[in-house]
């Protein structure tokens, strides 16, 4: 059994720290080892790393939210699953060859997570931004699944494809392009809790 180990605390689905107090044996250890935390912002998960202890010895961890944050916990309520939803729409649209419509809306939606890792301290205003951009990204993927694909953009693209356009892979992807869309606006429906 070894005598010292490290770990990495995962504390999910709230706010990020205003403050982190790492003490053992009584001992502050915030500024004297590697002490780092990170913030998770998918899945809104505050990962502790704590330095490598003596298994006999105790390492206390403090974690310090402001009152004001703690009260407007609901807000993150389904926010992770609403992420990974948006994502998987994302995906989809991304990936819907040989059309590359991927609406701004979605991709700055599908962003916040990442936006919430690097700032977490900004989290409370990209969590704001996100509630104002995701019906903006519904309403798109709605549009595109209600318009479909024009004459014009299908000419467009036979233009583009030259011979490729004619091979039955090209005309299978065209064909389930209107499938694709679908997927994305159930699954941004999803995100943003609806039916």
């Amino acid at each position: 059994m070894p005598s010292s180990r490290a770990y990495a605390i995962r504390l999910p689905g709230d706010w990020p720290p205003e403050a982190m107090d790492l003490r053992r044996d009584s001992e502050s250890v915030i500024g004297k080892d590697a002490h780092k935390w990170r913030f998770e912002g998918n899945t809104l998960t505050t990962v502790i790393d704590v330095p490598e202890t003596k298994i006999t010895g105790k390492v206390t961890v403090r974690v310090i939210r402001s009152p004001e944050l703690i009260s407007r916990r609901s807000e993150l309520n389904g926010f992770a699953g609403s992420m990974t939803r948006l994502n998987d729409a994302r995906y989809t649209l991304q990936h819907a060859w040989p059309f590359d419509n991927l609406p701004d809306e979605v991709v700055d939606a599908a962003q916040t997570g990442d936006k919430l890792g690097y700032y977490p301290r900004d989290a409370s205003k990209f969590l704001a931004h996100y509630r104002e951009v995701l019906p903006k990204a519904k309403a798109k993927v709605d549009e595109m699944v209600k318009t479909g694909i024009s004459n014009r953009e299908a000419q467009a693209l036979e233009k583009r494809l030259g011979e490729t356009w004619h091979t039955p892979e090209t005309q299978a992807a065209v064909a389930d392009y209107p499938n694709k869309l679908k997927r994305a606006q159930s699954d941004i429906n999803d995100a943003m809790g609806l039916p």
